[in-house]
């Protein structure tokens, strides 16, 4: 099966993000690294389920919830309570999305609730505006967290539906990276 450019990329990015201790590294406060824009857009996915993607369309999808699995500080589940729009003075939209916390699939969050910014400037800005319908019911958050230029936390997400399909997976492939993190953390 011939892969797309796109793909090919995506994997060479995934190989070389885990290879650097890309987890390791958001951990202790570094600085946002661009080339995980993609994975984590502040934005949405349109489709329910995977399993309704064939050929390069899935493998890309499969890849890049295993990316997010794999490279995410936070892992939550949880229910969209409320999606507030603002403006600036110079007119730049951005979306706040208060997320009520159900569990922690992976990594550290003791708060109810989880805050999640998405700017105009954002990559996912667009199709999270224009799906707006889609942040009803649960969705599982995929957040990187970083420090900004000014020394100051900051973090960027990704949301998926909370189906139970996509918990399985998110659950197995969370297992995996906890296992893998345990036998690195013993050598």
């Amino acid at each position: 099966m011939p892969f797309s450019v796109s793909s090919i990329a995506l994997v060479c990015t995934i190989v070389f993000l885990s290879a650097c201790g890309a987890s390791e590294r958001s951990a202790r406060g570094a600085a946002w690294n661009p080339k995980e824009a993609t994975l984590f857009d502040d934005g949405i996915d349109v489709i329910e389920s995977f399993t309704t993607l064939s050929g390069n369309f899935r493998f890309d999808a499969e890849e890049e919830l295993n990316a997010r699995a794999n490279l995410a500080d936070v892992i939550l589940l949880g229910n969209i309570r409320s999606v507030q729009q603002s403006e600036d003075v110079d007119g730049v939209r951005t979306k706040r999305i208060t997320m009520d916390v159900e569990k922690v699939l992976y990594g550290k969050w003791r708060e109810k609730e989880f805050i999640l910014v998405s700017g105009q400037e954002s990559l996912g800005y667009t199709l999270l505006a224009r799906h707006e319908e889609r942040l009803k019911g649960r969705q599982l958050a995929f957040i990187r967290i970083f420090r900004t230029e000014d020394g100051r936390t900051g973090h960027h997400f990704h949301l998926s539906p909370g189906s139970l399909s996509m918990r399985d997976e998110v659950e197995t492939l969370v297992a995996a990276r906890e296992k893998e993190e345990g036998t690195r953390q013993g050598d």
